[in-house]
C-alpha cells in the first residue's frame, strides 16, 4: 500500500491531503498509464465491486475488464470511453458516464492529471430522480435572480442546497479577513438547534485544505464511519496518486475526527469563490451516511456558481460606488486646494474636508508646528504623543492598523475614539501629518466551542494533540478593534498625500524650500553618488575581462569547482555593472537640465511595445495601447519613465493562471494629461505601497523575479522633475493601477 501521512493537529497543515493513498469506500478506482493503458494503481475494494482481487489487476491492460464494465449506450466499449476522454480538452463534456459494473448500475468518472489517468467508479441515482434535479437546477437560476435583498439570496440558496441534496443541515459558511468562519444562513431539520451566527477558527480548516476548496468546487464524505480502501501500486510506479481532482479522495483522519466530535455522519461543502479567493462554503451536515451522486453535485457546484457570480457582483458594485464617491470628494478637496491659499482651511474649514474621504470619525492635520481637528479625536497632548510613536516606529511614509491598542499599549485609555488609526505623511522633516482615527467597535463573538486543545492517548501511549470534542456555544468579548480600513481608502489617502505635496510645494514657495546649505549638500552628494558609481566601472570591468580570459586560456586546466566559482564571478560583476547603470541613471535625472518638447505619445508607446512584445510573446502577454495623447516634457526621460512603468507591468503580470494583460490609456482634464498603466499581475500590499518609489525597495512578493529595485525610483524621480504626480492602486495577486499625471504645459 502506499505510504500515509501520520496527522495530528501539530503538523495538519503540512498533512499532504492530495496525496492521501486511500479512497472513499462507496466507490472504487483505478489508474491507468497514458498510451498504454495498463493498470498501475488500482484500490483494494475492487473485488467488492468487480468480483476481481486488486493485486490481480496491476500492470493488466484496462481492456481486460471490458466484460466486467459495459457502457450502457449501447454500441460503445470501456476502451471507446477512454479514448474519448484522453483526446478531449473538457472532460465535463464526457463525464460522467453511466455503466455496468458487473451487472451493477454505476457511473464512470475520468480525469488525467499529471502522469496518471485515473478512472472512478461511484454508485448511480436513478433516472426519477435525475428528472427531479433537472427541474430543480432549470428553477434555480430564476430563484437566485430574484432575490431583493442579500439576506433573502441567502436563504433561497440555503433552501435549494438542501432541496438536493436531502441533507439534515444546510449551513452558508463566511470567511473573515483573519480566515476563522462564520455560519450567516442555514436551512435545518426542524428538531435541530440553530447554529446561525457561530464563529468557527480558522484552524479548523488548513491552508492547503482551503486550496483545494479552490480547486474542487465540491466536495462530498459519505459516510464518516466507513473504512476507506488503501490504493495499491505496481512496481514501477510507486509514486503516491495524486488525487487532488478525485471524486474519491478520501479524508484526513484529523478531519474525520472533528466530523465525529460534531455527531456528523456525512458532509458535503460548495465552494464560493470571489474575485479569484475562497469567500466561504456551503457546508452541509447529515446525522448518518449519505451519498448524493455526481448529477446531484453539479447541480449543487452550479447553484455554487451562480451565488458566487452573485457574490461577483455585489461586491464588485459597491467596491465601484464607494470608489466613485472618494474619487469625487477628492477632485472636490483638490480643487479647494488649488483655488485656496491656505491648506488647513481647503482641509478642514471647507464644505467637504478630510473626513469626506473615508469612514473616520476624526482627523487632525498636523501643519506648521499645530494641530487641526475635527470630529473626534484624542486630547492634543495624547495625539504628539502617538505621532512621536509612529515616528519611532514606521520608517514609511504611509501607516495604518485597526488595533492601536494592541500595539501601542498606551492608546488603550483612548480605544473609544482611536482604535484605528491611518497616517500619511505629508513632510517628516517638518513633523507633518493627516491622521485619521476610528473608534473602538467592541463586539461579541459567538463561537462553536471553546478553543482549546484537546489531548488523547494514542496506541504507543504518547500524548496526541485533537480536534476539540465540544462544540457548545462559547461567548468571547472582542475589544481594542476599530472597523478595518479599505483598499479604497488607503488608495483616498495615499492619492491626497500626492496633491498636498503638490500644492504645498507649488503655493508655499520660500518657505517650503530647502535653504541653500541643504540644496548644496545634495547636489554634492548627488555628484558624489554618480562618481563613485562611474569610477566603479573600470575596475569592475576589468575584473570582469580578466575572469573571463583566465576562463579562456586556462579553463582547460581548471577543475569543475574552479570554473563553477569562475561563473559566479562573471554573473556578480555583471549584476553589480546593471546596478551601477541604475544608479549612475538615477543620479544623471538629478543633474540633467529639463528640455520641455511636445512627445508624439502614440508613436513612443508603439515604439515601447514593439521593443517589449517580441515575437513568439504574443500569445504570454496581451499590451493595449488606447488613447494616447500627446505630453510635453523630455523626450528621453518621458521614454524611460514609460519603459520602465510598462516593462514593470508586463514582468510582473505572472500568475500562472491567466493571460497577462496590459493596457495603457491616456484622459485630458484639468491641464493635466493622466495615463493610466493597469495589469492584472501579482498586485501590491496598499500598506506599503509607497515604499516602491524608495531607491532600492522591493516588496516580498516580487523578490524571486529579477530587478533592482531603482527603476520606479527614477520614475517618481522624473515625473517630479515635469511637476508631476504618480501614484497607484493595487490588491494582491488581483492587478496594480499606476496612474502618472502630468501638466499640458
Amino acid at each position: 500500500m502506499e505510504n500515509t501521512f501520520t496527522a495530528d493537529l501539530t503538523n495538519c497543515d503540512r498533512e499532504p491531503i492530495h496525496i492521501p493513498g486511500f479512497v472513499q469506500s462507496h466507490g472504487f478506482l483505478l489508474a491507468l498509464t497514458p498510451g498504454t493503458f495498463l493498470i498501475n494503481k488500482a484500490s483494494l475494494n475492487t473485488k467488492e465491486f468487480l468480483d476481481k482481487d486488486a493485486q490481480s489487476l496491476i500492470s493488466q491492460p484496462l481492456s481486460t475488464l471490458e466484460k466486467n464494465i459495459v457502457p450502457a449506450k449501447a454500441g460503445s466499449t470501456l476502451m471507446d470511453l477512454i479514448r474519448l476522454a484522453t483526446i478531449t480538452s473538457n472532460l465535463e463534456q464526457i463525464n460522467p458516464q453511466p455503466v455496468l459494473v458487473n451487472g451493477k448500475e454505476m457511473l464512470f468518472v475520468i480525469h488525467q492529471y499529471l502522469d496518471q489517468i485515473i478512472c472512478e467508479f461511484e454508485p448511480m441515482q436513478s433516472s426519477d430522480d435525475t428528472i427531479t434535479l433537472q427541474k430543480l437546477m432549470s428553477t434555480s437560476l430564476s430563484v437566485i435572480q430574484s432575490s431583493v435583498t442579500f439576506d433573502e439570496l441567502l436563504q433561497h440558496v440555503s433552501k435549494l442546497v438542501k432541496e438536493i441534496t436531502g441533507y439534515s443541515r444546510i449551513m452558508i459558511y463566511k470567511f473573515h479577513k483573519d480566515q476563522h468562519g462564520e455560519v450567516i444562513a442555514e436551512a435545518n431539520d426542524e428538531h435541530l438547534e440553530s447554529w446561525l451566527h457561530l464563529h468557527y477558527p480558522a484552524s479548523d480548516i488548513p491552508s492547503q485544505a482551503r486550496e483545494l476548496y479552490k480547486l474542487n468546487l465540491v466536495r462530498i464524505i459519505a459516510d464518516v464511519n466507513s473504512t476507506p480502501s488503501g490504493l495499491i501500486s505496481s512496481p514501477e510506479n510507486k509514486k503516491p496518486l495524486d488525487l487532488t481532482h478525485s471524486v474519491l479522495r478520501s479524508v484526513s483522519p484529523i478531519h474525520i475526527e472533528y466530523l465525529k466530535n460534531m455527531e456528523v455522519g456525512a458532509s458535503f461543502s460548495i465552494s464560493l469563490i470571489s474575485k479569484g479567493e475562497l469567500w466561504g462554503l456551503i457546508a452541509c451536515h447529515n446525522s448518518t451516511a449519505r451519498f448524493i451522486d455526481y448529477n446531484s453535485r453539479v447541480a449543487c457546484k452550479f447553484i455554487g456558481q451562480l451565488f458566487s457570480a452573485a457574490l461577483e457582483f455585489k461586491y464588485a458594485e459597491d467596491a465601484e460606488e464607494k470608489s466613485t464617491n472618494y474619487r469625487d470628494k477628492q477632485q472636490q478637496l483638490l480643487e479647494q486646494l488649488m483655488k485656496g491659499d491656505d491648506p488647513v482651511k481647503s482641509l478642514i474649514n471647507s464644505e467637504v474636508n478630510l473626513l469626506d474621504i473615508n469612514t473616520a470619525t476624526g482627523v487632525v492635520f498636523f501643519y506648521e508646528g499645530k494641530q487641526y481637528r475635527l470630529g473626534e479625536v484624542p486630547p492634543e497632548t495624547e495625539v504628539d504623543d502617538l505621532i512621536a510613536w509612529v515616528r519611532k516606529h514606521e520608517h514609511s511614509n504611509f501607516f495604518q492598523t485597526s488595533t492601536l491598542p494592541l500595539q501601542y499599549p498606551a492608546a488603550k485609555k483612548l480605544s473609544s475614539v482611536a482604535s484605528g488609526i491611518m497616517v500619511t505623511e505629508i513632510s517628516h522633516e517638518f513633523s507633518e501629518y493627516i491622521i485619521w482615527f476610528k473608534p473602538e467597535m467592541i463586539k461579541t463573538v459567538d463561537w462553536a466551542g471553546q478553543q482549546e486543545k484537546d489531548t488523547s492517548v494514542s496506541e504507543d501511549g504518547s500524548l496526541r494533540i485533537s480536534p476539540r470534542k465540544s462544540f457548545a456555544k462559547w461567548t468571547q468579548e472582542v475589544k481594542f478593534n476599530s472597523d478595518e480600513w479599505s483598499n479604497n481608502e488607503i488608495a483616498a489617502a495615499i492619492k491626497l498625500r500626492e496633491d498636498l505635496i503638490q500644492v504645498i510645494n507649488k503655493k508655499a514657495g520660500e518657505i517650503r524650500k530647502l535653504n541653500e546649505l541643504l540644496k548644496e549638500a545634495y547636489d554634492e552628494l548627488d555628484t558624489f553618488s554618480f562618481t563613485i558609481s562611474h569610477d566603479l566601472r573600470t575596475p569592475l570591468s576589468s575584473i570582469k575581462n580578466y575572469t573571463e580570459i583566465i576562463m579562456e586560456d586556462h579553463g582547460s586546466q581548471l577543475d569543475e569547482e574552479a570554473k563553477f566559482l569562475f561563473g559566479k564571478v562573471i554573473i556578480a560583476a555583471d549584476k553589480m555593472a546593471g546596478l551601477i547603470r541604475d544608479v549612475l541613471q538615477y543620479s544623471r535625472v538629478g543633474r540633467a537640465e529639463l528640455a520641455t518638447d511636445p512627445v508624439d505619445m502614440k508613436k513612443m508607446l508603439a515604439e515601447i511595445r514593439e521593443e517589449l512584445i517580441t515575437p513568439g510573446k504574443e500569445k504570454d502577454v496581451i499590451l493595449e495601447i488606447k488613447n494616447t495623447p500627446d505630453v510635453c516634457g523630455d523626450k528621453t526621460m518621458i521614454l524611460q519613465l514609460f519603459t520602465n512603468l510598462v516593462n514593470n507591468a508586463v514582468k510582473y503580470s505572472t500568475l500562472p493562471t491567466q493571460i497577462a494583460r496590459v493596457s495603457v490609456n491616456g484622459e485630458v482634464e484639468d491641464g493635466f494629461v493622466t495615463y493610466t498603466i493597469e495589469d492584472n499581475g501579482i498586485g501590491i500590499d496598499m500598506r506599503y505601497a509607497n515604499r516602491i518609489f524608495e531607491l532600492f525597495k522591493r516588496m516580498d512578493n516580487v523578490k524571486k523575479i529579477e530587478g533592482t529595485g531603482v527603476g520606479l525610483a527614477i520614475a517618481k524621480r522624473i515625473v517630479e522633475k515635469h511637476d508631476g504626480k504618480i501614484w497607484l492602486e493595487s490588491r494582491l495577486n488581483h492587478g496594480t493601477k499606476f496612474y502618472v499625471s502630468l501638466p499640458i504645459k
